[in-house]
């Protein structure tokens, strides 16, 4: 998923098909870069409750001092 901060809505959203998956991939972002984005510890919490477990984290961009701003994470089903 990359839905430009809209990930938590967008499980929220299906959150009666997620049973169906064994895995997902979301965009975290440890800076917010859009307004009113939830913390990616949000979602993290929320698929956990869901029956999913953090596979990988891949970062995607770090800023001039190599601090991570954003990064792909991997859940799969428990």
């Amino acid at each position: 998923m990359d839905t430009q901060g809209y990930d938590l809505e967008v499980v929220h959203g299906a959150e009666q098909c997620l049973s169906h998956f064994v895995g997902l991939q979301f965009e975290g972002s440890v800076v917010p870069l859009y307004q009113d984005m939830p913390p990616f510890t949000d979602m993290l919490k929320f698929l956990n409750e869901r029956g999913f477990a953090l596979s990988d984290m891949f970062p995607v961009t770090k800023d001039r001092s190599l601090r991570l701003i954003e990064f792909d994470c991997v859940m799969v089903k428990k």
